[in-house]
């Protein structure tokens, strides 16, 4: 076998490697999930959102959530999540669905039940 077709053969197998491993990253994205203690940050962070005393406006808490989950990130262990577009829309989806039930107990609280 000559240089010449043996650096072929490297080519070819470098590249269906390549390939193999941005399947694997794709599948990978689809199956990513929220580790506990992420999901236990999003809430305290949402907490902490609702109850300050200087909020004015509630319905758009997602929006700060993410704001603040994007600059502590290491601190709250999402930095896993931010420059990934797929785990990013993600991120948002599940903190609407947190900042939701967030704001529902903090209803029920000013109502006093």
């Amino acid at each position: 076998m000559s240089l010449f077709q043996r650096r072929h053969d490297d080519d070819e197998n470098a590249a269906t490697l390549k390939r193999l491993l941005e399947d694997l990253r794709i599948r990978l994205e689809e199956t990513f999930t929220f580790t506990s203690e992420q999901l236990t940050n999003i809430r305290a962070v949402a907490r902490d959102l609702i109850y300050d005393p200087a909020r004015l406006h509630f319905k758009s808490i997602d929006v700060d959530i993410v704001k603040v989950l994007r600059l502590e990130k290491a601190t709250m262990r999402f930095s896993n999540v931010f420059g990934s577009p797929a785990r990013e829309a993600k991120l948002v989806s599940t903190v609407k669905r947190i900042a939701s039930s967030v704001r529902n107990a903090y209803r029920q609280d000013v109502r006093g039940h």
